[in-house]
């Protein structure tokens, strides 16, 4: 075998990189053409097309060191912090997960008595036990099993706060999530205030804000955000609260990039810079710090009309299934709660044909379109518009998904097993016809063709004119 065989990983990575043409998923930066527009595009092709520059073992006294910042990584986390108006904005460069267990170990110890929604992201739900054994968690509220989408039950929140406090056994530390995947967006102005006032000895409050990183520069949505509100919620209550970001999520910035914001005592702020010392690696990523910062300046001079362009493009797709396709349509939501609203960057799609499912759709878009997208089930399809969504990228989902249609309705032929069909119904693969011009419909023919309707990539009916 040839040694360069062996390179599994790697030679899977570009075989795949060659098929795929567009991400619907995360990963704005994987759909880099979108950057096209911005004033930040010659920066950005600089750090793709010199990675190598950027790869550097470089430090302290010539450069810096993340772990104890004093020249260009110390400016560069304050103006994140000025960018997002925070006490102070650290980088973490070994993804979300890491941010989370810095957030918890600083806020935490084993007198720590916590509340925190069960819909939170797995790493909080393996990191709060190795520092509390107090814990309670509140279920949330289904708003729909199919896409396993839930929201936030404050009610049940408020009442375990109210509960604790007059039993004098109070909770001090609070932890919810604020965006998720599959759709929802908490609206924090109408939820962290009343969480707050529930218990007056609340002292912290995290925040897992991962896929919302964008929403802090949308004009529109930014007065839902854990950034916004936490600004004047933690001076006005005395409450240290921390907000985690994934900023490859929906920001411009590399794999692994992620975003620690506190606001709150002095106290609390100098714990979250000792954990993130202890914790975080002594060999940071250069490249993913470089793509960190370039993300939050874009954003926060770009920020708005990328996530608008996103917004129009999401509407476009539904405009277009609504308009066009027969085997897709939009799913129909509920209307936005009191305290919760549905991410207009999300397209849940769902699919009108049991012969369907979400998986087979899925792999069909990639394999034949280059098309990726993440969240499926059984009937229905998500897709994600992020910043880096293109039109192009829309006018080829477009494309898939009327060929796809189309597909879809010349199976849809209805026989009567005692007509002719004048024509050719071929299951391809393997391309050999089931029935052909002038062959009675029998039972065991018509068995044949919906077993081949099942099994088949596509089912070709050809109908031949008659002389």
């Amino acid at each position: 075998m040839d040694s360069f065989d062996q390179l599994y990983f790697f030679n899977d990575l570009r075989r795949i990189s060659k098929l795929n043409k567009s991400s619907f998923h995360v990963l704005p930066i994987q759909n880099i053409e979108s950057l096209e527009r911005s004033k930040f595009k010659e920066q950005y092709n600089y750090l793709l097309n010199n990675f190598i520059k950027f790869e550097k073992t470089i430090t302290q006294p010539f450069f810096d060191s993340l772990v104890c910042p004093a020249k260009q990584l110390k400016l560069s986390m304050e103006m994140a912090k000025e960018v997002f108006g925070t006490d102070t904005t650290l980088y973490v460069t070994c993804g979300s997960s890491l941010s989370n267990q810095i957030a918890v170990s600083s806020l935490c110890n084993k007198n720590t008595k916590v509340l925190a929604q069960k819909g939170i992201h797995q790493s909080l739900h393996f990191y709060i036990p190795m520092v509390t054994k107090n814990i309670t968690y509140i279920e949330d509220i289904e708003v729909c099993r199919e896409r396993q989408a839930t929201r936030l039950d404050l009610d049940s929140f408020i009442k375990a706060l109210k509960d604790e406090e007059s039993k004098g056994e109070p909770y001090d530390t609070v932890i919810i999530n604020s965006q998720t995947y599959e759709g929802l967006i908490t609206k924090i102005d109408e939820v962290l205030e009343c969480i707050i006032t529930s218990s007056k000895s609340l002292k912290n409050i995290l925040i897992d804000e991962a896929w919302g990183a964008w929403t802090s520069f949308d004009e529109g949505l930014k007065r839902h955000t854990a950034i916004y509100n936490a600004r004047y919620l933690s001076k006005k209550y005395n409450v240290n609260i921390v907000v985690t970001h994934s900023a490859h999520k929906s920001l411009f910035a590399f794999r692994q990039s992620s975003l620690l914001h506190a606001f709150g005592s002095t106290e609390c702020v100098k714990r979250l810079h000792d954990t993130h010392f202890k914790l975080h690696t002594t060999s940071p990523s250069y490249p993913i710090i470089s793509s960190m910062e370039l993300s939050i300046l874009h954003a926060n001079k770009e920020g708005d009309c990328y996530s608008s362009n996103s917004v129009k493009l999401a509407r476009d797709l539904k405009e277009f299934v609504e308009s066009n396709l027969t085997l897709f349509n939009n799913y129909d939501d509920e209307s936005n709660s009191k305290n919760s609203i549905w991410d207009p960057t999300k397209v849940w799609l769902r699919i009108n044909d049991d012969s369907f499912n979400g998986s087979h759709i899925r792999n069909i878009l990639f394999d034949d379109y280059g098309i990726y997208l993440s969240r499926y089930n059984k009937n229905s399809i998500l897709f994600n518009f992020h910043y880096g969504i293109t039109d192009e990228c829309v006018r080829n989902l477009m494309k898939a998904l009327d060929s796809i249609d189309k597909k879809y309705l010349s199976s849809k032929f209805n026989f009567d097993g005692n007509e002719n069909y004048n024509g050719f119904v071929i299951p391809y693969p393997p391309g050999i016809p089931l029935l052909i011009p002038g062959q009675e419909i029998s039972e065991v023919i018509m068995e044949k063709i919906n077993l081949a309707k099942t099994n088949s990539t596509s089912l070709i009916f050809i109908k031949e004119e008659e002389l």
